[in-house]
């Protein structure tokens, strides 16, 4: 038998047990280039992406499009992590759209320091609950800053006003 293994002579029969199950674990085909691509890795690797890229709020119950969306826009994220910027592009990769208005956009001038969001569905459905939004603004808002945050519903309708014209005709009959 032909030992291929870089071991010493003089090693325990445990470490060549272990080098032998490890030799073959290598020929395992691992797909690394669909591994760490967001919109090709296996639905159930994805928290394991999502703690490879560092994505700092991860819930289970989003659907997996927005999983997918968190992890493609956390290099985005950390890169204006701190900024109001930060706290728009990561509400809007759990879709949620967002206005932020902060303190000296208001009239009369609000507490230095201070921000408000006003927060609102996407697809008219909060899937969220005020917890993990707030979880979501506390990971990527500068830390010194305060805000307080407002949550909306956004409903569409169509409103039509129709004119019908309207013939009547009476007839009275008599004895």
């Amino acid at each position: 038998m032909t030992d291929l293994s870089l071991l010493p002579a003089n090693s325990q029969p445990l470490e060549r047990e272990l080098a032998t199950f490890t030799t073959r674990l290598e020929s395992i085909d691992v797909p690394f280039s669909l591994i760490w691509d967001a919109d090709s890795c296996p639905i159930e690797y994805l928290p394991f992406l999502a703690y490879a890229w560092s994505v700092d709020e991860w819930n289970d119950n989003w659907s997996i499009e927005t999983q997918r969306n968190v992890i493609r826009n956390s290099i985005s994220v950390h890169q204006r992590k701190g900024t109001l910027d930060a706290v728009k592009r990561a509400l809007a990769a759990i879709n949620y759209s967002t206005t932020v208005t902060e303190w000296f956009e208001t009239n009369p001038k609000g507490v230095p320091g201070t921000f408000s969001i006003s927060v609102t569905p996407s697809n008219s459905k909060v899937t969220d609950s005020v917890r993990q939004v707030r979880a979501v603004v506390d990971a990527v808002k500068r830390l010194s800053a305060h805000y307080s945050i407002y949550f909306g519903s956004a409903a569409y309708s169509t409103v039509a006003a129709y004119a019908v014209p309207v013939v009547a005709v009476e007839i009275t009959v008599t004895n």
